[in-house]
């Protein structure tokens, strides 16, 4: 079989990241989209070169109507086409962005996951395999720095785990190439992916960064996405080295941790460097939420700054009901109001 230089790049971008192994059952997101439908048609190459088997599975969110419901059957016949398992849910995300009071891209993204899980649980699905390419990567990593995310730079990785109690694993093997040749793929192999027109609409912050800023970017420096791959690379590593030297420290001035809060050795923490300091709290921040991205960049220099001005029981709201208050020798984070000082 003669290999495609794309498939050829997603083969070594797979090995580099060790994102398949033999016998892996994966479960493939597939939206009916170009990235999408990329994936799955490489799959269909990568089966038996990696020995893997897997499935399909779509989430239909109704918010273009009949679209929406044509998109759905035209993945389950991509399935059909295939011979292979397909699984799908129908939500009104619409009314459930409502109730919930949240954003359209964290509740879509809620729903899908928790499907995933759903899915992979009853069926034993070991790995989760999601469409994210270079465009992607480029617009999470801007998108996080307008937003003031401490971890933007990082980008999306290759591969995590689904939480971090579980065994189950979501991957991007697509992440190393591009929507533009993603779209020559398609059109070489006559692909017919569906387009989903409100990609084109710059009513949501990610479409403007995506059709608008990205395109700049590329314009001044046509290598601008390698580049995201390259610094997200890097980052990510080392990212991942200084979270070990965290934990590790972290132990070292915990002194009690509950449910709702957790207390600090302020003479401890302030001997570390400011970096490692930065580092600890943010620890202790996914300690107590369980999620590292809660806590902008700023909320972080609130509790340092008020340590550097020996603040004492003054109080720091950091977000969503989440503070901070120095007392005496202690640090406390906690949940609701920490009163027992």
């Amino acid at each position: 079989m003669k290999v495609s230089p794309l498939l050829n790049k997603v083969i070594l971008f797979i090995k580099e990241n060790n994102l398949l192994s033999k016998g892996d059952n994966c479960l493939l997101a597939v939206s009916g989209g170009f990235d999408s439908v990329v994936l799955l048609d490489l799959f269909i190459h990568l089966k038996k070169l990696f020995h893997i088997s897997f499935s399909i599975a779509h989430v239909n969110y109704n918010l273009r109507g009949q679209y929406s419901t044509d998109e759905e059957l035209y993945v389950k016949s991509l399935s059909e086409l295939y011979g292979l398992k397909f699984y799908s849910i129908s939500v009104n995300l619409n009314q459930i962005i409502k109730e919930k009071k949240d954003s359209l891209e964290n509740v879509a993204r809620n729903i899908r996951y928790d499907f995933f899980e759903k899915i992979s649980l009853d069926h034993k699905y070991n790995k989760i395999v999601v469409a994210h390419n270079a465009n992607d990567q480029a617009e999470t990593v801007l998108l996080k720095l307008i937003r003031g995310s401490i971890s933007g730079l990082k980008g999306i990785e290759s591969k995590r785990l689904l939480s971090q109690c579980s065994k189950i694993e979501v991957i991007r093997p697509i992440l190393c190439i591009s929507r533009e040749q993603i779209i020559k793929y398609c059109k070489a192999n006559n692909l017919q992916p569906k387009t989903d027109l409100s990609n084109l609409e710059n009513i949501y912050q990610r479409n403007r960064v995506r059709n608008t800023i990205i395109p700049i970017l590329i314009e001044e420096n046509n290598n601008f996405l390698d580049l995201i791959q390259q610094t997200t690379k890097v980052i990510s590593q080392e990212d991942k080295y200084l979270e070990k030297i965290a934990e590790k420290e972290y132990q070292n001035v915990l002194i009690k941790k509950e449910i709702s809060y957790i207390i600090l050795d302020h003479k401890k923490v302030i001997i570390y460097e400011e970096c490692l300091q930065r580092r600890i709290f943010k620890y202790t921040l996914q300690e107590l939420t369980g999620d590292i991205n809660s806590f902008a960049y700023k909320s972080l220099e609130a509790i340092k700054n008020s340590i550097k001005k020996g603040d004492s029981n003054k109080l720091i709201e950091l977000t969503n009901n989440y503070f901070f208050i120095k007392s005496k020798n202690k640090l406390i984070f906690s949940y609701g109001k920490f009163d027992d000082f």
